[in-house]
């Protein structure tokens, strides 16, 4: 696989890393459980273990086969003691090949997965996101239940704090993430013509203050906010070919010097202005597929030396040329009706990468003469990071590619140019975690060392529990996924009903995490709601929201079987120390109800009786209301 060379290349800031290890022992348990033990890391020398239980999947492609990787860790601890790597893998692929040469059939084993965890580098903790990929040297025979050894392997690592900004075309909104694996996640905006709405936004940039600019194409207009929450709305443009107008702009950027690039594609042209306000607007370009003529530019981009760059969809090509004259006019051309760019991104050796949604693939060249055109598209070692239909791309200055996987719902992030540490960020749909045809991704580059909270999950919603009596616990993970400390001043519930206990330290550095453990106690029946607020200093405190429903009766039991038309009883007790009553009793399908069920003293019961007729199977449910409006469910079955 490439990515056992491809990440080495290059000079990597201080914001990523790359280790390479070797040897050490492999093994796989008759459970199934990877373990790779006493691996040597190179530079710095040093020792590297990692562990992951492994599920066994269906073979896809004929002498092959795989497992993937659900949990486990990794461990890696330079001799030194400079450098120190903890993980837990996210998600993993290990797989077998097996090849027969003039007879000889040998197997080949590679580990890739994906892991969330931390670096101690001199004495300095950062939280990161990484992956492994690890290739065994070729074995005469199944790796169970002989061991082998790593050929060669690869660590890479990333800061995990790098704000993403994604334009969620398909779900009229803006999107913020803390990192790629979905952190502090926001969405901001609505479908309509208004302030702090949309009409499928396309594009999107930052600026040197790190506003945010994204081309609302539907509205014909570009708008610039301060932060994800819509601050300073300010919004520039109508419908239109003429000056200050703009048709279905897509593809922006915003240079050094503020000034503003947009790829106003259903005027076929180019068009910068040197602010929001519109001042010295200019445009480059006609219909046409010659000299300063474009067919539906959906992405455009300038350089160092302020050479601007456009993808030119319809007519197949990256166009470059000096100024909004057009001098220097020269293109990078491709097969018209083959590839089609969608987006076009520098990085900071000036190379160009392009998105191309017909062929479902990145290209990138050296430069506009098309030196060492590579392209980056189907990983057949691994189908889940197949691009499909890609728009928008953004590379910064570490080198990561950042894609939105439009056709896919999603946005990638690439460790180097390569199938090497790709994360995703986005599942279809439109609530948290969701996107809809994303077109646009930008990142804002961390310069300086800052301490980032987030907690794990978002809310906690706990089972109707009686009055009283305590839950197990729900657990919520505060992490530092920053490079900087901050402390932990307290962790309190903001309700009697919910009870927490933490193991949280006074001071929490870069990549550390800590859990609050909370139980649901009624103090009384209805729906109940508290905060669970963790009050940080050197961070934005963070508040989980917390919700459970408290019962005054019991119903027992929760699954009632019925079998050949017969009837059955579900008892419904106060064991409470006041009276109570019930509000409601409700059967569905075909079953029906009979019960005895009025007020009811401390200690008191009743039944309600099931029945039912119909050819099985039925399935019902009986829905039991107390007097707080607390509702309690039987699952109903006739057999």
């Amino acid at each position: 696989m490439c990515a056992l060379v491809c990440a080495i290349a290059g000079t990597l800031s201080a914001t990523q890393f790359s280790y390479s290890d070797s040897g050490g022992t492999v093994s796989l348990s008759p459970s199934n459980l990877l373990t790779i033990s006493d691996a040597t890391l190179a530079s710095p020398s040093g020792t590297v273990t990692m562990s992951c239980p492994l599920t066994y999947q269906t073979p896809q492609y004929p002498f092959t086969e795989e497992w993937t990787c659900a949990g486990g860790s990794l461990s890696a601890q330079s001799s030194d003691g400079s450098t120190t790597i903890a993980g837990t893998f996210t998600s993993g692929l290990f797989t077998l090949q097996e090849v027969t040469q003039r007879g000889v059939t040998y197997y080949n084993y590679v580990f890739s997965a994906d892991f969330s965890g931390s670096q101690a580098k001199n004495g300095k903790s950062a939280a990161m996101i990484g992956a492994v990929s690890e290739a065994l040297a070729s074995l005469d025979t199944f790796l169970d239940p002989a061991t082998g050894t790593i050929q060669t392997g690869l660590i890479d690592l990333s800061q995990q704090y790098e704000p993403v900004y994604i334009a969620d075309t398909g779900n009229n909104r803006i999107v913020e993430s803390a990192d790629m694996v979905g952190s502090n996640w926001v969405g901001f905006g609505k479908a309509g013509a208004g302030v702090n709405q949309f009409s499928q936004p396309w594009g999107i940039a930052v600026d040197s203050a790190n506003r945010l600019y994204i081309s609302d194409s539907g509205n014909c207009r570009i708008v610039r906010i301060d932060k994800i929450n819509g601050a300073n709305w300010t919004s520039y443009g109508t419908c239109g070919s003429g000056s200050g107008q703009f048709s279905s702009p897509k593809g922006l950027h915003v240079d050094a010097k503020g000034k503003i690039y947009v790829a106003d594609s259903g005027n076929n042209r180019i068009v910068r202005m040197d602010d929001m306000t519109g001042t010295n607007f200019t445009t480059l370009g006609s219909l046409g597929s010659g000299r300063n003529q474009f067919n539906n530019p959906t992405g455009v981009t300038t350089d160092s030396a302020e050479n601007i760059y456009v993808a030119d969809a319809a007519n197949a090509r990256i166009v470059e040329f000096a100024d909004m004259g057009g001098t220097n006019w020269a293109t990078l051309q491709f097969s018209v009706g083959y590839t089609a760019p969608g987006d076009v991104a520098l990085d900071s050796a000036d190379r160009i990468y392009l998105t191309d949604s017909l062929q479902n693939q990145v290209i990138r060249a050296d430069n506009i003469g098309g030196a060492h055109t590579v392209s980056l598209n189907v990983d057949s070692n691994n189908p889940v990071y197949n691009i499909l239909a890609p728009t928008g791309i953004f590379v910064d200055p570490d080198g990561a590619l950042y894609v939105a996987d439009s056709g896919n719902y999603r946005a990638l992030r690439f460790f180097d140019f390569s199938f090497n540490d790709v994360f995703s960020l986005g599942t279809a749909g439109s609530g948290l975690g969701n996107l809809s045809q994303a077109h646009g991704v930008v990142v804002i580059p961390v310069t300086k060392p800052i301490a980032v909270a987030a907690v794990v999950p978002t809310s906690l919603a706990f089972p109707t529990e009686l009055v009283g009596t305590a839950s197990p616990s729900e657990t919520a993970v505060l992490t530092n996924i920053g490079t900087k400390p901050f402390r932990v001043a307290s962790v309190t519930s903001s309700s009697a009903d919910f009870l927490e206990t933490n193991n949280c330290p006074a001071t929490l550095a870069g990549g550390q995490n800590c859990s609050a453990f909370v139980y649901f106690q009624p103090t009384t029946g209805g729906q109940r709601k508290g905060n669970l607020t963790f009050s940080l200093k050197h961070a934005s405190s963070i508040s989980v929201p917390l919700s459970g429903s408290g019962a005054l009766v019991t119903v027992s039991p929760t699954l009632l079987i019925l079998y050949e038309n017969a009837s059955g009883t579900v008892t419904v007790t106060n064991p409470l120390n006041s009276a109570t009553s019930i509000q409601s009793v409700q059967t569905t399908g075909v079953f029906t109800q009979t019960n005895n069920c009025g007020p009811l003293a401390p200690g008191q019961s009743c039944q309600i009786v099931i029945s039912w007729t119909g050819q099985p199977p039925q399935y019902g449910t009986l829905t039991v209301v107390d007097s707080s409006g607390t509702p309690q469910y039987v699952d109903l079955v006739g057999e």
